[in-house]
């Protein structure tokens, strides 16, 4: 993300500009926002900062503690149009971005293993609805939506692995997450990640939520360890697969 400052801000209510000019709540607003450069839809990389955007607020009282700036945007390169909605809080009067929602959205092309979406497709899909979910601003979903992602992966990779057990990771109540982190990725330089995002994944599903921004971008960063141990781990078994051919024809 880049921050980069958008101007002549107009109101959508057009009475309310006649009614303000002072404090924060004025015509022809400019503020600092976060931009991707990226288009949302077609993921080509774009100039954010230039000036030819049409920008809107929903500023409707001086008092208002809570706002947003609504951008169009059209991307020169799949000439497809698409918005952003800037979430500010005022804080002393100073605007802040809190978030952002970016319509529409579609996750970039992911870059896994083609033996991990074999191993676990479901898995695939739920993580890139996940990683929509999230343009979207939809943070109370997405997080759940890792944990299940996660569930799918270990358990998936678990029956990869060790197909003597399928039936009893597929069936049996007992094998919840937890048992086949510790069955399964006991030994594993895995294990300590894949224990954190069961912890970080359970509290996105609980009454009382004690997670912050921070430990959500540490879930997404450690399923990508995650991914990277896994894809580590079929690697080494094909090279193990050539070892003992090539080495049994040299015998």
């Amino acid at each position: 993300m880049n921050i980069i400052k958008i101007n002549n801000v107009q109101p959508l209510n057009n009475d309310f500009r006649q009614r303000t000019n002072e404090d924060i709540v004025q015509n022809d607003l400019n503020f600092d926002v976060n931009v991707s450069d990226e288009c949302p839809i077609c993921h080509f990389g774009i100039d954010m900062s230039n000036d030819k955007w049409i920008n809107f607020h929903d500023i409707s009282s001086k008092t208002q503690e809570k706002f947003n700036i609504i951008s169009v945007h059209c991307c020169p390169h799949c000439h497809n149009g698409f918005v952003v909605i800037h979430h500010i809080k005022v804080n002393e009067n100073v605007c802040i971005e809190k978030s952002q929602s970016v319509y529409p959205a579609t996750a970039p092309n992911l870059q896994i293993d083609e033996d991990i979406r074999q191993i676990s497709p479901e898995f695939y899909e739920i993580y890139n609805q996940c990683l929509i979910a999230k343009k979207n601003n939809l943070n109370h979903i997405y997080g759940m939506g890792f944990r299940k992602a996660l569930e799918k992966l270990v358990k998936d990779y678990s029956i990869y692995s060790h197909r003597e057990d399928e039936k009893w990771i597929r069936t049996n109540r007992k094998a919840t997450l937890h048992k086949c982190i510790e069955k399964y990725f006991k030994d594993s330089d895995a294990k300590t990640a894949l224990m954190a995002c069961k912890w970080i994944g359970n509290n996105e599903t609980h009454y009382e939520n004690c997670n912050t921004d921070e430990d959500l971008e540490l879930f997404e960063g450690l399923i990508e360890d995650v991914l990277y141990y896994i894809h580590r781990e079929i690697r080494n078994k094909k090279a193990e697969s050539i070892n003992d051919m090539k080495g049994t024809k040299q015998l």
